[in-house]
C-alpha cells in the first residue's frame, strides 16, 4: 500500500512539474511581446533616421529604448518572481535569456560605438545569438514554436550579413515580428486561454 501511494505523490509531482513548466512557458510570451516592440519600434526609427540622415540620433535612441526594454524586463522579472514557481528548467532558461540579453548589449553598443562592427553587419550577429537562446528555449520547454523560430532566426541572420544597407533595418524588423512577437503573442493568448478554464 506504501508503495502505491509513493507512486501516486511522484505522479502529482510529475504532473505538477509539467503544469509548471506550461505556465512558465506562457511568462516567456509576454517578455517576447515586450522585446519584439522595443526592437521593432529602435529597427523602424534607425531606418527612418538613416533616410532622412540625421544619423547622430541613431545611438542615443538604441540606448534610450534598449535601457527601457531591459527596466520593464527587470520590473516583469520581479513580478513573476513572486508568485514563487521556481524549477530547474526555469533557471536554465532564465540564464539563457539573461546571458543572450547581456552578450547583445555588450556587442550591439561595444561593437558599434568603437567601430569594430557596422551598424549594418550588427544584425546578421543579433540574429544568431537570438537563434541560439530560442533554440535552448524551445529544447527546455518541448516548445516547437520557439525551437521553429530558431531556424527563423539563423536562416534570416544569414540573409543579413548579405544586406549592407538601411534595408537590413526593415528586414529585422520583419523578423523580430515573425520570430518572436507574433510567437510570443500566440504563446500568451494560448496559456491565457488554458488558465481562463
Amino acid at each position: 500500500m506504501e508503495n502505491k501511494n509513493a507512486a501516486q505523490e511522484n505522479l502529482e509531482y510529475i504532473k505538477q512539474v509539467i503544469l509548471d513548466s506550461k505556465n512558465i512557458i506562457k511568462d516567456r510570451g509576454d517578455v517576447a511581446i515586450l522585446w519584439g516592440v522595443v526592437i521593432i519600434t529602435a529597427q523602424l526609427l534607425s531606418f527612418f533616421l538613416i533616410r532622412v540622415k540625421e544619423y547622430q540620433y541613431i545611438s542615443w535612441m538604441w540606448v534610450v529604448l534598449i535601457g527601457l526594454g531591459w527596466v520593464l524586463s527587470i520590473i516583469m522579472s520581479r513580478k513573476k518572481h513572486q508568485r514563487g514557481v521556481r524549477t530547474n528548467a526555469l533557471k536554465i532558461d532564465s540564464a539563457t535569456w539573461i546571458a543572450t540579453g547581456i552578450t547583445m548589449t555588450i556587442v550591439g553598443f561595444g561593437g558599434s560605438f568603437s567601430g569594430m562592427i557596422s551598424g549594418y553587419s550588427i544584425n546578421g550577429l543579433m540574429a544568431m545569438f537570438l537563434g541560439n537562446a530560442f533554440f535552448i528555449t524551445g529544447m527546455i520547454y518541448s516548445s516547437k514554436i520557439f525551437r521553429n523560430a530558431a531556424f527563423g532566426w539563423w536562416i534570416g541572420g544569414t540573409i543579413l550579413f548579405w544586406i549592407r544597407n538601411e534595408y537590413t533595418f526593415i528586414v529585422f524588423a520583419a523578423m523580430m515580428l515573425l520570430f518572436q512577437t507574433i510567437p510570443g503573442i500566440m504563446l500568451y493568448i494560448k496559456y491565457k486561454k488554458e488558465e481562463a478554464k
